[in-house]
């Protein structure tokens, strides 16, 4: 600096200039679908000099978190934009986005109807998600027994009562599968009483 009388001074000091911080984020299970709870883990260069440091999240249904490593779940299926933004000391900040896709599951139910008394046939009465394909069945009768198609017939014990389970399996166009289920509580018809009377008894061979 000069001033009018000709005397000048100077001073000088260091501006560091801090590169942007990195920031990425994975999420688990890889393949999502609206029954699970999704871990999301935010991640970045920053996290270990940073003096303050937030994370915000948009998970693109209207929802946020402001949590390093959140967790979300999907109520509707489908794709869902996710940002993550990070701030740090107050300064710098980044964020990154990526695509979610949220699968669907198979509506399942099912049927039965008695062929004898302690016999039921169960037919699988449920229906595949838009472009998936039901691949697998799996039925836990209560009693020990299980089948693996989609029609079948169990006999049970007379009088029993089952909770009987069906786990129906749809596979999308990449070979994902994914999974639901549902359970019926069944009462088994009982035998008849049977009483044998003779009179007199005891009968006597004439």
């Amino acid at each position: 600096v000069l001033d009018s009388s000709g005397c000048s001074n100077s001073d000088s000091m260091v501006q560091v200039i801090n590169p942007d911080p990195t920031v990425d984020f994975t999420w688990s299970p890889s393949t999502p679908t609206t029954a699970d709870n999704i871990q999301f883990n935010g991640a970045s260069n920053a996290t270990a000099t940073a003096t303050t440091m937030t994370w915000h999240w948009d998970f693109g249904d209207g929802d946020t978190a402001n949590v390093q490593n959140p967790t979300h779940n999907y109520t509707v299926a489908g794709q869902y934009t996710v940002k993550l933004n990070i701030d740090v000391n107050g300064t710098c900040t980044n964020s990154v986005t990526k695509v979610l896709t949220i699968n669907p599951l198979p509506v399942v139910n099912f049927n039965y109807s008695y062929l004898s008394c302690s016999r039921i046939q169960f037919v699988d009465a449920s229906s595949a998600s838009p472009n998936y394909t039901l691949v697998k069945w799996n039925w836990n009768f209560g009693d020990g027994g299980t089948a693996t198609d989609s029609m079948v017939a169990h006999t049970f014990t007379p009088g029993a009562n089952v909770k009987v389970t069906l786990v129906v399996s749809e596979q999308d166009t990449l070979g994902n599968i994914y999974k639901d289920s549902i359970s019926k509580d069944i009462s088994i018809r009982s035998l008849p009483t049977v009483n044998i009377q003779s009179t007199p008894n005891p009968a006597c061979l004439q």
